[in-house]
Formats: structure tokens, C-alpha cells, sequence
């Protein structure tokens, strides 16, 4: 059941003693009113629903304070044991019952991929001599004032940096960088 919206209210409490009324079924008979008030007082949420869900006329009662001006909400329900039960077999059952893995499948013929054409060009190094030294080293990093292109695979070709190599003799090697955009 979803929570309701009833809220018990009592606008004119009746001043007659709880005690002196005569016990009658669910509560006490009232001499004043000639009703009988239902003891309420040891009820849930959830039995004042169902009871007044049910009523046919006003009724006069007793309540706790804590009963009073306060929606009556009613408790979640809980679901049997057994539902717990069959969804832990359904989740066994399911992870122990072999498949085939789709990984493993072959590829159909009419399954291929279309190919991927792309034309490649090697860049222009210019033909020095390298210096005798076979390794580089630099002492500083090396700073750039813009920041250089990536290689992008554009219509076919690939665009990017042109490194050229030239040694000096009695030098380090010295690094050009071109840009090289066709």
C-alpha cells in the first residue's frame, strides 16, 4: 500500500472518564454519547488504516497524543521468503548455465568490413652526415613558442611535422622543425 494522506484530527475531545465507561466489544459504551468508543490506542498506522477504511459512520475513539495531527503512513511491505529464494536460484541458474561466447563466433561473409584506403607519404630528410657521436644529449629542455601540428590523416594524406636532421662538424646534431602541410 502507498503511504496516505489520512490525518486523524479530534476538533471537540470528549471529557468523559475512560474508566467509568462500560467495556463493550472493541472499546467502552459510552453513557453521554450513547456510542461505543473504540480503543485505538493499542492500533498501528497501519490497523487505523484498515479500520478506517472500513468504517461506515463517524466514530467516537481513543488515542494516543503521538496518533493525533500526523499523516498516517503505512509500513513498506515485505515481500515472502520465498520470492528471495527464486530470485537467488533464477541469478545461480543463470551464471552457471553455459553459452557460447559471441566473441568467439566467425565472422559471416556478408559481415565484412568495408576497406580502409589510405595513401601514405614518407617525408623529405635531407642527406647529412651525422656527427661521429652515437648519442645525443641536451643539457636545457627544449622550448617551443607555439605548439607543434600532430600527424592527421586528412583526404588520404598525412599532414604533420618535417624533421630534418644536420650535423655539424665538432656540433651536437641540430634539430629543425618544419612545418610540412600538403
Amino acid at each position: 500500500m502507498p503511504d496516505s494522506s489520512l490525518v486523524v484530527t479530534v476538533p471537540q475531545p470528549c471529557h468523559e472518564n475512560w474508566e467509568q465507561m462500560t467495556s463493550a466489544g472493541r472499546g467502552r459504551h459510552c453513557l453521554a454519547c450513547r456510542k461505543v468508543v473504540v480503543d485505538f490506542t493499542r492500533m498501528s498506522d497501519a490497523e487505523l488504516l484498515r479500520w478506517f477504511s472500513h468504517a461506515t459512520d463517524n466514530a467516537c475513539g481513543r488515542f494516543r497524543p503521538n496518533q493525533l495531527d500526523r499523516p498516517l503512513i503505512t509500513p513498506p511491505r515485505l515481500l515472502p521468503r520465498w520470492y528471495h529464494w527464486l530470485v537467488a536460484g533464477a541469478v545461480v541458474w543463470a551464471t552457471l548455465t553455459p553459452t557460447a561466447a559471441a566473441a568467439q563466433r566467425p565472422i559471416w561473409p556478408d559481415q565484412h568490413l568495408r576497406p580502409l584506403f589510405v595513401r601514405l607519404q614518407a617525408p623529405r630528410v635531407a642527406a647529412a652526415p651525422l656527427a661521429e657521436a652515437t648519442e645525443t644529449q641536451f643539457d636545457a629542455p627544449i622550448r617551443y613558442a607555439q605548439p607543434l601540428p600532430m600527424p592527421i590523416i586528412m583526404g588520404g594524406a598525412v599532414t604533420g611535422v618535417r624533421i630534418t636532421v644536420l650535423a655539424e662538424p665538432q656540433r651536437l646534431p641540430l634539430l629543425q622543425l618544419e612545418d610540412w602541410l600538403r
